[in-house]
């Protein structure tokens, strides 16, 4: 039912590497926790949550990311781990998957830190066979069961796919979605500002992601030389984001508006605590505060390009069960 997804371990390892640079100078440190491939397990997840919580301050920004099989069975969401045993089924997917009261707990619940962010690029399967090209939703996820992820947890959710949509993979090497999230961080700054806001992140990766769809089948489901086969019909169901929030916005990361190199491919939850910056002696502010910093200079030939990885590659090739 849930096969194996080619793009998102290298999707989280890109992700993360993109959002330890961005982090660079407005925080004092970026730690960032990958559980990938084998160790993507309820309970290896579970331990390293209970292992942030003791670590996190309500000071922090943090932001989880999972690239993994997403699925909705009656209005409720369930992200699907790597030891997951079973189908669609309600009554496995209660027992063996991670629902949103999983979730709602380790993100509201033991994760204290005031800001953060739930970014979830989840695939299903049954959509696509063959080739590069997997589609994440066929039970879609549904923009009421993200509605109530975001007010159960009481922090923004940004996903890859809204209501009766599907989120695909196969974007120069990457998901749909996490490709316009990290374009996001190079040329989201829209309010020239040297940061990215939540509310800026979420604006690019909406508006980009249709487009970016709508390139990869225009192209005969062919980009930058990665092939893919399409199933799920001919593939009309165009992909949509979803942003959901109950709070207000606040500066993520700094934009990498200057040439920067990402890897191809990432994988499940990318769990990012930021810890905030120390005040600058010259400015007076309050220490939970992020300390004011200088706009790099910008240059002409800006623009996040990424690594593409060619069908034939190893790292690419490795069936990877990963939750998406």
């Amino acid at each position: 039912m849930f096969p194996p997804l080619s793009a998102s371990v290298s999707d989280a390892e890109a992700f993360s590497a993109e959002m330890e640079k961005a982090g660079a100078g407005l925080y004092a440190e970026v730690r960032v926790a990958k559980v990938l491939d084998a160790d993507a397990t309820v309970a290896k997840l579970d331990e390293t949550f209970r292992k942030l919580a003791s670590e996190i301050s309500p000071r922090d920004t943090f932001v989880f990311y999972a690239a993994a099989h997403g699925y909705t069975v009656g209005g409720n969401y369930y992200m699907i781990p790597q030891d997951y045993q079973g189908g669609p089924e309600q009554k496995a997917l209660k027992t063996r998957a991670i629902g949103q009261d999983r979730i709602q707990d380790w993100i509201a619940n033991r994760v204290k830190a005031k800001k953060a962010i739930i970014l979830l690029d989840t695939c299903e399967s049954g959509a696509l066979t063959g080739g590069y090209t997997q589609s994440r939703t066929e039970g879609p996820v549904s923009e009421a069961a993200v509605g109530r992820l975001h007010e159960a947890t009481g922090r923004p959710v940004l996903t890859a796919a809204s209501g009766g949509k599907s989120a695909y993979e196969g974007y120069k090497g990457h998901g749909v979605f996490t490709y316009a999230l990290i374009e996001a961080l190079h040329k989201g700054d829209t309010n020239n500002n040297g940061k990215i806001e939540v509310t800026e992140l979420a604006a690019h990766v909406e508006r980009r992601v249709p487009e970016l769809f709508a390139e990869l089948k225009a192209n005969g489901w062919v980009v930058k030389g990665v092939t893919v086969a399409a199933a799920r019909g001919p593939g009309t169901d165009a992909q949509s984001a979803h942003f959901g929030t109950t709070g207000g916005d606040f500066s993520l990361v700094n934009s990498l508006d200057i040439t920067g190199t990402a890897a191809a491919s990432v994988s499940l939850p990318a769990i990012v605590p930021l810890a905030p910056a120390g005040t600058s002696p010259a400015v007076s502010v309050p220490a939970a505060k992020q300390a004011p910093q200088e706009k790099p200079a910008k240059h002409a030939d800006a623009g996040w390009q990424p690594k593409v990885v060619p069908p034939g590659s190893p790292k690419s090739a490795k069936p990877v069960l990963a939750p998406r």
